[in-house]
């Protein structure tokens, strides 16, 4: 029998980085309820069944009891108000720091996203 080889692992150091801007407290209580809202609306999926040619996103909010819920979309049209969620974080994911006026318009978008999202 002839011996298995198999390549050598090579282990290398991974460096991680976070980066933090502070939110405006309207601004951080828009997001905490825009995902609650958005987890409250979600149908749950198979978890055995998942899309390779998209993208899955998912939100994390707290229920009403402060407990953490997820939801996830697959994919979401840009047009529809997964969409529009979708859009508005990766928008937050790229706020510049100090901008005060982007966090407002930021608020006011995650606001009418709510009553969208409400049942």
């Amino acid at each position: 029998m002839t011996p298995v080889t198999r390549p050598q692992v090579v282990k290398r150091p991974v460096e991680a980085a976070s980066e933090f801007i502070p939110l405006e407290p309207d601004l951080a209580d828009a997001v905490e309820e825009l995902f609650r809202t958005a987890v409250a609306g979600t149908a749950s999926v198979q978890q055995d069944w998942y899309g390779c040619d998209g993208s899955n996103y998912y939100f994390t909010g707290p229920d009403a009891n402060g407990l953490p819920q997820t939801g996830q979309i697959w994919s979401p049209r840009d047009d529809s108000r997964m969409g529009r969620l979708v859009a508005l974080c990766k928008e937050l994911h790229a706020l510049p720091a100090g901008d005060a006026g982007a966090q407002r318009r930021l608020t006011e978008r995650a606001r009418l996203l709510i009553e969208e999202l409400r049942p």
